[in-house]
């Protein structure tokens, strides 16, 4: 058994120094090793946590959605204002997890080496996947809160527009009604009736079909879907991931496009799937597009009660 002790000093010239310390008892036999590792992994988040960082790029756009129109409302759309409002508020703490998580992803990007960590090192290995599960855990937070903004902003146009675009009838009615193409449906059928106006209509799919107009649209979708439905895409080290064979192999093709044959490349260690930076410049630009879809959105009255 041993005592460890984590002392942070913050010191501003002309100021008495600022100390903070966190003492606990460690009921476990002596490792070294593992003492380095875990020196090296506090001074990896610290470097992250502490690190200049100027203001979040979306922050205005993403708080004006919370500053709701002033006045009174027919008691009998009370849900549609509020459920609304709700989903607003969600959808603003997801947008700034997502950048914030994108960020913090870079951050950790920032500290790996420049080269490989030598096999035989296990060490050196350790604190390179140290480095590499927290960005990508960071990036994969960021991906999953942008597929879920998708999801909400299904539920945003239900509620705010009456509650009845998708049929409500079953218990699990938001699992299985409440799909995109519902939702237009049930749209067009309000614009059908007059209950929305054709030009608020334009307005809606317009906004919804800005993040599927990104240059790197294919990047986001594959590296989505392979993440949510797939084994874990390998990303910059293949050595951290696992990688099946295909049992039919890869196809052989000619200069006219036929396919000829197939072929099975085995490797000790595969190539990569995706590198970070490009994931990186994709699911910026995904993101931005979708800040620029909830802001379209926003700004339809009927959405923002």
């Amino acid at each position: 058994m041993a005592r460890a002790k984590l002392t942070l000093t913050f010191e501003n010239e002309g100021e008495r120094p600022r100390i903070y310390e966190t003492e606990v008892t460690v009921e476990r036999e002596k490792f070294e090793a593992g003492e380095r590792r875990l020196a090296k992994e506090l001074g990896a988040d610290f470097t992250v946590a502490t690190e200049s960082r100027p203001e979040p790029k979306h922050n205005a756009r993403v708080f004006g959605w919370l500053e709701f129109p002033q006045g009174s409302h027919d008691f009998l759309a009370f849900d549609d204002v509020y459920n609304g409002r709700e989903l607003w508020r969600e959808l603003t703490n997801l947008l700034l997890s997502a950048e914030l998580d994108l960020t913090d992803a870079q951050s950790y990007k920032r500290l790996e080496p420049l080269t490989a960590p030598d096999f035989e090192d296990p060490e050196a290995v350790e604190n390179v996947y140290y480095l590499h599960s927290e960005k990508m855990n960071h990036l994969n937070r960021c991906v999953y809160s942008l597929i879920k903004v998708q999801d909400l902003v299904n539920r945003l146009l239900h509620e705010t527009l009456g509650g009845d675009l998708v049929s409500t009838t079953s218990p699990d009615w938001d699992r299985n009604e409440l799909r995109r193409d519902n939702v237009m449906r049930g749209i067009d059928a309000k614009v059908a009736n007059g209950e929305l106006s054709a030009s608020d209509a334009g307005t809606i799919l317009d906004a919804l079909g800005k993040p599927g107009r990104t240059l790197h649209q294919e990047t986001v979708v594959t590296y989505r879907n392979r993440l949510t439905h797939h084994v874990n895409p390998s990303v910059d080290y293949a050595m951290f991931y696992s990688k099946p064979f295909s049992r039919t192999g890869d196809p052989v093709v000619d200069d006219h496009g036929n396919v000829k044959g197939f072929v099975r490349m085995l490797y000790s260690i595969p190539p990569i799937d995706f590198s970070f930076s490009d994931l990186h410049v994709a699911f910026s630009e995904y993101l931005d597009a979708v800040v620029e879809m909830l802001d379209l959105l926003a700004g339809v009255s009927i959405l923002r009660r």
